[in-house]
């Protein structure tokens, strides 16, 4: 896995971060491995960036094989509380979609909208719909939950909803 490149692209993000704001650092494994770190500026204003690799299963009845790509992903959003423990989220922002199998970038924007809820103070679930418009456009149904363990580590479920595939994914949670 092509680690390093997700490491560099954010790490400065991390590094960078003002040093009184909250940032998360989210780590998953599955059928798409990805790194995402996500800085509140304040209570409501919020700057993230992903950086993930995916491999697509090739067709059974095809003799291609599978193909694996890098997505990039940096956003700015805002979240907004509709009522006590329930918020709207919304956040836009570029997108980059790195083939293995060639050496050129595809570029675009990536938004999404959503929904989460938070049953305790330990149990958050959240729900998102979002889009990436590059030349390989991708909409998806994200359902999540979270429990904190410790008050800076949080395990992550998850279920995406695609167009061509669905897939189950569990990630770590640490933030400083």
């Amino acid at each position: 896995m092509k680690f390093c490149r997700i490491i560099s692209f954010c790490m400065p993000l991390l590094l960078s971060a003002p040093s009184l704001a909250e940032t998360d650092v989210e780590i998953g494994l599955g059928t798409q491995s990805q790194l995402k770190t996500t800085t509140h500026i304040s209570s409501d204003w919020y700057v993230s960036s992903f950086a993930g690799q995916r491999y697509d299963e090739a067709d059974p009845n095809s003799q291609d094989e599978s193909e694996s790509f890098d997505f990039y992903s940096f956003n700015g959003g805002y979240q907004y509380q509709i009522v006590d423990k329930l918020n709207l989220f919304m956040e836009a922002g570029l997108a980059s979609y790195v083939p293995e199998s060639s050496q050129s970038v595809d570029r675009g924007i990536n938004v999404a909208t959503g929904v989460n809820y938070n049953i305790t103070d330990n149990f958050k679930v959240e729900t998102r719909l979002s889009h990436t418009a590059t030349q390989e456009s991708d909409s998806k149904l994200e359902f999540s939950g979270f429990y904190r363990i410790l008050d800076t580590l949080d395990v992550k479920a998850s279920f995406d909803m695609q167009m061509e595939a669905s897939k189950m994914q569990l990630g770590l949670g640490y933030r400083f």
